[in-house]
Protein backbone atom coordinates (compact mmCIF):
# COMPACT_ATOMS: atom_id res chain seq x y z
CA UNK A 1 0.00 0.00 0.00
CA UNK A 2 1.59 3.53 -0.87
CA UNK A 3 1.85 5.80 1.72
CA UNK A 4 0.58 9.63 1.18
CA UNK A 5 4.83 10.62 0.18
CA UNK A 6 4.68 7.65 -2.67
CA UNK A 7 1.66 8.42 -3.96
CA UNK A 8 2.31 12.32 -4.26
CA UNK A 9 5.54 11.31 -5.77
CA UNK A 10 3.88 9.32 -8.62
CA UNK A 11 1.69 11.58 -8.84
CA UNK A 12 4.11 14.78 -9.62
CA UNK A 13 5.81 12.15 -12.17
CA UNK A 14 2.64 11.18 -13.80
CA UNK A 15 1.69 14.82 -13.96
CA UNK A 16 4.73 16.43 -15.38
CA UNK A 17 5.87 12.93 -17.73
CA UNK A 18 2.36 11.70 -19.01
CA UNK A 19 4.26 8.24 -18.87
CA UNK A 20 1.52 5.34 -19.19
CA UNK A 21 3.68 3.08 -16.67
CA UNK A 22 3.86 5.47 -14.23
CA UNK A 23 -0.13 6.65 -14.53
CA UNK A 24 -0.48 3.16 -14.62
CA UNK A 25 1.29 2.72 -11.08
CA UNK A 26 0.12 6.15 -10.18
CA UNK A 27 -3.50 3.99 -10.36
CA UNK A 28 -2.79 0.89 -8.82
CA UNK A 29 -1.20 3.02 -5.81
CA UNK A 30 -4.49 4.69 -5.44
CA UNK A 31 -7.18 1.91 -5.13
CA UNK A 32 -4.83 0.18 -2.86
CA UNK A 33 -4.97 2.63 -0.27
CA UNK A 34 -8.30 0.75 1.07
CA UNK A 35 -10.45 3.57 1.55
CA UNK A 36 -10.93 7.09 0.14
CA UNK A 37 -12.78 10.04 2.33
CA UNK A 38 -14.75 12.53 0.07
CA UNK A 39 -16.41 15.86 1.71
CA UNK A 40 -19.57 16.36 1.11
CA UNK A 41 -23.28 16.75 2.83
CA UNK A 42 -25.51 14.71 3.99
CA UNK A 43 -28.62 15.40 2.25
CA UNK A 44 -31.98 14.10 3.57
CA UNK A 45 -32.13 11.24 1.06
CA UNK A 46 -27.94 10.46 0.62
CA UNK A 47 -24.54 11.98 0.94
CA UNK A 48 -23.95 14.17 -1.79
CA UNK A 49 -19.92 15.01 -2.60
CA UNK A 50 -18.66 18.10 -2.95
CA UNK A 51 -18.11 18.96 -6.39
CA UNK A 52 -15.66 22.05 -7.89
CA UNK A 53 -15.06 23.82 -11.23
CA UNK A 54 -11.92 22.54 -12.95
CA UNK A 55 -10.91 23.63 -16.72
CA UNK A 56 -14.56 24.34 -17.24
CA UNK A 57 -15.74 20.81 -16.05
CA UNK A 58 -18.14 20.04 -12.72
CA UNK A 59 -15.17 17.81 -11.15
CA UNK A 60 -16.00 15.51 -8.08
CA UNK A 61 -13.33 15.09 -4.75
CA UNK A 62 -12.04 12.44 -3.37
CA UNK A 63 -9.06 12.09 -1.44
CA UNK A 64 -7.02 8.88 -0.85
CA UNK A 65 -6.99 9.42 2.96
CA UNK A 66 -9.15 11.15 5.90
CA UNK A 67 -5.92 13.31 6.42
CA UNK A 68 -6.08 14.86 3.27
CA UNK A 69 -9.40 15.01 3.12
CA UNK A 70 -9.54 17.27 6.56
CA UNK A 71 -6.37 19.52 5.42
CA UNK A 72 -8.19 20.15 2.46
CA UNK A 73 -11.18 21.22 4.45
CA UNK A 74 -9.07 23.75 6.25
CA UNK A 75 -7.29 25.12 3.51
CA UNK A 76 -10.57 25.45 2.13
CA UNK A 77 -12.26 27.01 5.67
CA UNK A 78 -14.68 24.82 5.00
CA UNK A 79 -16.63 24.57 7.78
CA UNK A 80 -17.32 20.38 9.17
CA UNK A 81 -19.96 19.17 11.43
CA UNK A 82 -19.45 18.23 14.79
CA UNK A 83 -21.58 15.05 14.53
CA UNK A 84 -23.73 13.17 12.52
CA UNK A 85 -27.07 15.12 13.24
CA UNK A 86 -25.46 18.79 11.78
CA UNK A 87 -26.49 18.80 8.54
CA UNK A 88 -25.84 22.43 8.29
CA UNK A 89 -21.83 21.74 7.89
CA UNK A 90 -20.06 19.77 5.52
CA UNK A 91 -18.98 15.95 6.65
CA UNK A 92 -15.77 13.76 5.58
CA UNK A 93 -17.13 10.09 4.72
CA UNK A 94 -14.70 7.30 4.26
CA UNK A 95 -15.48 4.44 2.16
CA UNK A 96 -13.62 1.25 0.77
CA UNK A 97 -12.55 2.60 -2.64
CA UNK A 98 -14.85 -0.07 -4.33
CA UNK A 99 -17.79 1.72 -2.91
CA UNK A 100 -16.26 5.41 -3.71
CA UNK A 101 -15.38 4.60 -7.32
CA UNK A 102 -19.32 3.46 -7.76
CA UNK A 103 -20.62 6.73 -5.74
CA UNK A 104 -18.12 8.50 -7.86
CA UNK A 105 -19.54 6.83 -11.30
CA UNK A 106 -23.11 7.76 -10.34
CA UNK A 107 -22.33 11.70 -10.37
CA UNK A 108 -21.73 11.22 -13.73
CA UNK A 109 -25.67 10.98 -14.41
CA UNK A 110 -25.92 14.51 -12.86
CA UNK A 111 -23.22 16.30 -14.84
CA UNK A 112 -20.27 15.81 -13.08
CA UNK A 113 -17.36 14.98 -15.49
CA UNK A 114 -14.83 14.09 -13.97
CA UNK A 115 -12.84 13.18 -10.31
CA UNK A 116 -10.04 14.98 -8.71
CA UNK A 117 -8.01 13.00 -6.73
CA UNK A 118 -5.97 14.25 -3.42
CA UNK A 119 -6.79 18.16 -4.50
CA UNK A 120 -3.91 20.43 -3.39
CA UNK A 121 -2.00 17.54 -2.22
CA UNK A 122 -0.59 15.86 -5.73
CA UNK A 123 -3.59 16.07 -7.64
CA UNK A 124 -4.43 13.83 -10.32
CA UNK A 125 -7.76 13.56 -12.25
CA UNK A 126 -10.11 11.22 -13.88
CA UNK A 127 -12.60 11.55 -16.43
CA UNK A 128 -15.87 9.76 -15.35
CA UNK A 129 -16.44 7.91 -18.63
CA UNK A 130 -12.98 6.07 -17.93
CA UNK A 131 -12.94 5.58 -14.04
CA UNK A 132 -14.37 2.21 -13.73
CA UNK A 133 -12.72 0.93 -16.82
CA UNK A 134 -9.29 2.69 -14.55
CA UNK A 135 -10.49 1.03 -11.43
CA UNK A 136 -11.65 -2.33 -13.64
CA UNK A 137 -7.77 -2.82 -15.13
CA UNK A 138 -5.57 -1.02 -11.47
CA UNK A 139 -8.16 -1.51 -8.83
CA UNK A 140 -7.25 -5.44 -8.50
CA UNK A 141 -10.58 -6.43 -9.40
Amino acid sequence: MADDRSLDELAAAANRDRDPAVMAELWSAAFAVGSWTLIGRAGSRRFEPLTTTYEHHMCALAFTSHERARAFAERERITLADNANDRSRAELVSMPVPAAVDLLDELASVGVQCAIINESSGPFIAPMSELLRLFAIHGGI
